[in-house]
């Protein structure tokens, strides 16, 4: 393992000194998502670097080293980097390496009085909205690139542009993509890169792990004003360093903890829910962390039938349990009429409940295996499949609804009136749950991975898929040409099975809810 301190590592650093201090002294940080949904993200940087290169004609790409496949021709590591800037108009991959210090900027540009550093990002632009993080990434690399001697005249992000909507063929960089120039807030930054450098160096050099409480900072964080949140920490998993240390029922787990609240609670080492006072009026909890604090104490689930049932009472039948899977990790659109980003629905699973005590139908289910756009099919497919009356069950509503309108305003028309009459009728188990349950089990979580195996004894387990992005994943892998048919054949399967089992846990979560009201 390399001590060097690289951007990513100055960043981590940023966030958390034991963080750094493991990465810098060869410790694997666990994975904090799936490798197989981890490579989504990273496919989809990559995407949008190779359309990024085609801003800049004549860019010559340096690889680094280890790098699979380099012949003696290709230009590699530091020694390329110089060779690639001496001769070349812009260069890709560049490397800055001084002493401890090494920065790869994305794109360097070759100006007449100097370089500019292009950071391309594969998030979209929002005018004015550029993170501090950001910030904080290309003032690294103005310092790194000035300490090994050239001339750093300015620094910039390379963004998604949000307006942009393929109309077909090739995507042009130009239109996909925007430039925004970063230098005055990154020259900002670069005498405190150097002074946080020297706070970095003490600690990495030493010879034990820094003393670092878990707290808010853990967790995703991207667009914190003091950009100190890189990423989701893997080391707070139950088998990450951190998270061994920590009870069951840290404090720190506390649903909505935000601010000086989760600074309190997290900067008490050990202290657990159980030590909470759920009465205590100066803590100010929320009715929702009072629920927490009390069910854990109690060790049993917390139930507010009047809740509860005044929100199951707005269930009309006949009842349409109802689940979707989509593919959010497009930056750059595949299909005519998409904008980056925008959701790719390849699946639904429904189930009908005719009336109350009816019973529970089969599971009618819809699913795209192929490179075709799958938007209308989809469409037609659900409208058909829906009774055209009662309630339209799903968990966590709000992604079943940003799909539907999403493809109503791809598709126009009278499909498109159809499926925004469809969002009224919508009933949200995760809403009616949070009105008036709540089980230690859950973890703080209201997530059909958590509330229906808390709730109905039922779950995941045994799946081949467990999660919504592991579903995306396994789509995109069936669509790759090497996939065999026999493949593609268990990757349906297990898609139906997982998508029809989300609808099939949404009536059980309102089955069981019911049972609890009726309960004496």
């Amino acid at each position: 393992m390399s001590k060097r301190i690289t951007k990513t590592r100055f960043l981590l650093g940023r966030q958390c000194s034991r963080r750094q201090w493991l990465s810098y002294h060869g410790h694997p940080e666990p994975e904090a998502t799936a490798p197989e949904v981890r490579e989504l993200y990273l496919a989809a940087g990559k995407e949008v670097e190779e359309l990024a290169a085609g801003l800049f004609p004549g860019a010559v790409h340096v690889h680094r080293e280890g790098t699979p496949g380099l012949g003696s021709n290709m230009l590699v590591g530091v020694a390329g980097s110089v060779t690639a800037l001496e001769v070349s108009p812009s260069v890709i991959q560049a490397h800055f390496e001084v002493r401890d210090l090494l920065a790869i900027s994305d794109i360097v540009e070759v100006l007449d009085d100097g370089i500019f550093l292009w950071e391309v990002k594969s998030s979209t632009y929002k005018e004015g909205r550029t993170t501090a993080l950001q910030d904080w990434d290309v003032a690294f690399q103005m310092h790194v690139a000035r300490e090994a001697g050239y001339r750093v005249v300015g620094a910039g992000l390379i963004l998604l542009n949000p307006e942009y909507v393929r109309v077909d063929g090739k995507v042009v960089a130009a239109d996909a993509l925007v430039k925004v120039n970063r230098t005055h807030e990154a020259e900002a930054l670069v005498p405190e890169v150097a002074r946080e450098l020297q706070d970095q160096r003490r600690w990495l050099t030493g010879a034990s792990m820094p003393e670092e409480l878990p707290s808010s900072r853990c967790k995703e964080g991207r667009k914190a004003k003091a950009a100190n949140r890189p990423s989701g920490c893997g080391h707070l998993s139950e088998g990450g360093i951190c998270g061994r240390e920590l009870p069951v029922f840290w404090a720190g787990k506390l649903p909505d903890l935000k601010g000086k609240k989760a600074v309190r609670l997290t900067s008490t080492a050990g202290l657990t829910i159980e030590d909470l006072d759920a009465e205590d009026a100066a803590a100010r909890w929320s009715p929702l962390q009072q629920r927490v604090i009390k069910a854990v104490q109690a060790r049993d689930e917390f139930v507010d039938r009047g809740a509860l049932q005044a929100k199951l009472d707005e269930v009309q039948w006949p009842v349409a349990y109802v689940d979707f899977e989509f593919d959010p990790t497009m930056a750059i659109p595949r299909h005519v009429g998409m904008r980056p980003y925008e959701r790719v629905p390849f699946q639904w699973a429904v189930c009908v409940e005719p009336a109350p005590g009816g019973g529970l139908g089969d599971v009618a289910s819809f699913l795209e295996l192929s490179h075709v756009d799958p938007t209308r099919s989809f469409a037609e497919s659900l409208l058909a499949a829906l009774p055209e009356t009662g309630s339209l069950v799903a968990h966590h509503q709000d992604a079943e609804i940003a799909v539907l309108e999403q493809v109503a305003g791809r598709l126009g028309g009278e499909i498109a009136e159809r499926l925004r009459a469809l969002v009224p009728r919508f009933i949200d188990t995760e809403m009616i749950a949070r009105a008036g349950y709540y089980h230690p089990d859950q973890m703080s979580s209201y997530s059909i991975k958590r509330l229906a195996p808390a709730l109905t004894g039922r779950g995941y387990d045994g799946l081949a898929i467990g999660d919504g992005m592991m579903a995306v994943a396994t789509w995109r892998r069936a669509l790759r040409p090497d996939t065999s048919t026999e493949e593609r054949e268990a990757v349906r399967a297990n898609l139906v099975e997982y998508c029809g089992l989300d609808a099939e846990l949404m009536h059980d979560i309102l089955e069981r809810l019911r049972e609890l009201c009726r309960t004496d």
